[in-house]
């Protein structure tokens, strides 16, 4: 997509990219739109108040989601700037970052399950702390190749292990209230590593923001390594498939 959006503006304009942005929701919300649960079909309904639910299992993952997205604040805050000023191309970066998510989701998605969840989430951190520190570098074409495909790479193993850990430490009863909060975290994460750092980026620079990012990063590793949960086995139903 980053790659798309930055031929469609080259040729006709960033208001053209809103608009293509625009037509590909509606060609979504088309295809969503019929679709029905055949389990809840003729099922009553029973009104009730939004009162959204909470398990204390759910707040580490949570942890983790807004501490490793907290560097990705900092990149879309700062980074172009940045990168226009050393004379860089930015979308180079976003591109290599959607290339290595696209390459390997689906593998780091089939390997969630099978072997534990722990191994996978310490090396994702791990390989994005390193690629975003790849970023204290003076910013040129190369560095931004190299550090978008880590990023991408690192968040190909993060995030489909969140995603399986939180669907498993919920019931059919409130996994839209923790997929919801997932949402509420992802963004904060980005929330504060943009938005929060604005007050103070020109008092404090690049270098410091990005080291915010790295060691949020890191604690992110810590905060899995502490959660007992983490460590359980291979999941039954996956590794026999």
């Amino acid at each position: 997509t980053p790659a798309i959006a930055l031929m469609i503006m080259d040729a006709a304009g960033f208001a053209a990219v809103g608009t293509a942005v625009c037509a590909v929701l509606m060609v979504g919300v088309l295809l969503i739109w019929p679709v029905t649960d055949p389990q809840r079909a003729g099922r009553p309904v029973s009104p009730r108040l939004f009162r959204p639910a909470w398990k204390p299992a759910w707040g580490r993952p949570l942890l983790m989601t807004i501490l490793i997205i907290v560097n990705w604040g900092v990149i879309t805050g700062y980074l172009p700037q940045r990168a226009e000023l050393a004379g860089a191309d930015v979308g180079l970066f976003f591109t290599m970052d959607a290339l290595a998510l696209v390459a390997l989701r689906i593998p780091s998605g089939w390997l969630a399950g099978r072997i534990g969840p722990l191994p996978l989430l310490l090396a994702g951190t791990l390989l994005t702390a390193a690629s975003i520190s790849l970023l204290l570098l003076p910013t040129t074409n190369p560095v931004l190749i190299a550090s978008g495909l880590g990023t991408g790479a690192g968040s190909a193993l993060v995030f489909p292990v969140l995603n399986l850990e939180i669907n498993e430490r919920s019931e059919p009863a409130n996994r839209g209230s923790a997929f919801g909060l997932y949402s509420v975290a992802f963004g904060t994460g980005v929330a504060i590593g943009s938005i929060g750092l604005a007050p103070f980026y020109a008092a404090i620079g690049w270098e410091i923001a990005m080291t915010f990012g790295v060691v949020c990063t890191l604690l992110s590793a810590v905060v899995a390594v502490l959660d007992p949960l983490m460590r359980h086995p291979p999941m039954a139903r996956f590794a026999a498939e």
